[in-house]
């Protein structure tokens, strides 16, 4: 998620420095909601591997699909009016559609899980 912020706050100057003034221009709004979607899926990764392992794999398949569904429509309504920067957003939007169900459900096994290892300390 750290690795994110540089190119949310400083795209722009960074594709300046690399690709120029007109990319910089055309493409900084683009980068900046990339960067912040995938910085929401980085989000989702110890949850997701947690759900597994936790044997919630119905869970994480039907979230998945689900998420995948709604992105597809989505993408159709965003991208015509909205071009890169629609697909950018219903990025951000599949990111968060995913975020939260996973952790949600994460907490929620974790806490079952330590109600039924709790160890006594002395």
């Amino acid at each position: 998620v750290a690795l994110a912020l540089p190119l949310i706050v400083w795209g722009k100057q960074l594709l300046f420095l690399w690709m120029g003034k007109q990319v910089a221009d055309q493409g900084h709004v683009v980068l900046a909601l990339l960067a912040a979607a995938y910085a929401l899926m980085a989000l989702n990764v110890v949850p997701h591997y947690a759900l597994l392992a936790f044997g919630r794999v119905r869970f994480v398949a039907g979230v998945n699909l689900a998420s995948g569904i709604l992105l597809a429509p989505l993408m159709f309504v965003l991208v015509p009016p909205f071009g890169l920067t629609g697909a950018a957003l219903g990025r951000i939007l599949y990111s968060a559609l995913l975020a939260a169900p996973y952790l949600v459900a994460s907490r929620n096994s974790f806490r079952s899980r330590a109600q039924l290892c709790a160890l006594e300390t002395s």
